[in-house]
């Protein structure tokens, strides 16, 4: 793969949150990890240690990887070596997501997350902002 040269003249990111990468220039491998259990309760309390990663199933399995099982033949030709961006505006990036101006061989994301809601009886979740 023949690289190529990235020119950005402005770049805005509001928000890097949750294991995520902003990276100026080139890599090899780039593997963003996130996990995150969110409580959300009707009268809020906070108790520490109160849950284990260990004790959800989606946490602990494998994540499936594809069967590549064709040979792809790929002629490219960029007209020019360079790349060039103006601007680039970004209100957020999370859950192990990744921006990068440059080139890299592999990147591999993976973001597990669980949600529970402990609500009042007669409480509507989408009541509350």
């Amino acid at each position: 793969m023949n690289a190529r040269i990235s020119v950005v003249k402005n770049i805005k990111v509001l928000s890097v949150s949750e294991s995520s990468i902003v990276h100026v220039g080139d890599a090899i491998n780039v593997k963003p990890r996130s996990k995150s259990i969110e409580v959300e309760r009707g009268l809020p309390s906070f108790i520490e240690n109160e849950v284990n990663f260990s004790d959800y199933p989606p946490f602990n399995k494998p994540i499936p990887q594809p069967i590549v099982q064709e040979d792809v033949q790929m002629v490219v030709k960029n007209e020019s070596p360079w790349i060039k961006v103006n601007q680039v505006n970004i209100l957020g990036i999370a859950d192990s997501s990744v921006f990068q101006v440059g080139s890299n061989k592999l990147i591999d994301t993976e973001s597990r997350k669980k949600q529970i809601h402990q609500l009042l009886h007669n409480q509507d979740p989408k009541a509350n902002p």
